[in-house]
């Protein structure tokens, strides 16, 4: 009889942990602070009026996560007009992984056929532990230029940063968009 109660308590956080994932359908609002952001070495040397900057102020803002079949979504940000970015990941456990893409190519000489191609990445790696979440998300940006009138001393640029939050969950809270 004990070792029949005893596989229930064992596996009572097992069903713990199943029902705070967000299924399909449900979504959970958080609202986080994001730390200044860290450039990475490949950024170049910061200008010359730049030398012992610091600060201590935190960026907030409103995360949600929602999902579909066994892919999240971790939607951010405005774009002053009411938009927002999606970017797609996976969890395993209480972490989830999320990363989108943009690659914009411009041509800047079509005689000669010359063009940039500006690759930006979004990398967001999360932990939530109960009602908290804590974070690092990470961008990549390269600038490459192609063909005869491309400026040697501009391209090619790439850039890595990374930024770190944490905050909380919100309760009771709603989503409100325009459809």
């Amino acid at each position: 009889m004990f070792a029949k109660f005893r596989s229930l308590v064992l596996a009572a956080p097992l069903f713990a942990c199943m029902s705070c994932a967000i299924q399909p359908g449900d979504y959970v609002i958080y609202r986080v602070a994001f730390s200044e952001s860290e450039a990475g070495a490949d950024c170049g040397e910061p200008s010359d009026d730049v030398i012992d900057d610091e600060s201590d102020f935190t960026t907030p803002t409103s995360m949600a996560i929602f999902a579909f079949d066994d892919v999240y979504f971790l939607e951010f940000g405005d774009d002053g007009m009411g938009g927002v970015t999606a970017l797609e990941g996976t969890r395993s456990g209480s972490t989830y992984n999320f990363s989108g893409t943009s690659i914009d190519v411009t041509v800047i000489n079509p005689d000669d056929d010359s063009k940039t191609t500006a690759e930006y990445t979004v990398e967001v790696e999360l932990a939530i532990n109960g009602k908290n979440i804590n974070g690092v998300a990470t961008t990549y940006s390269s600038t490459t230029c192609s063909g005869d009138s491309c400026p040697e001393d501009v391209y090619p640029y790439s850039c890595t940063s990374a930024s770190r939050f944490r905050g909380s969950e919100v309760n009771d809270a709603d989503l409100e968009r325009t459809i």
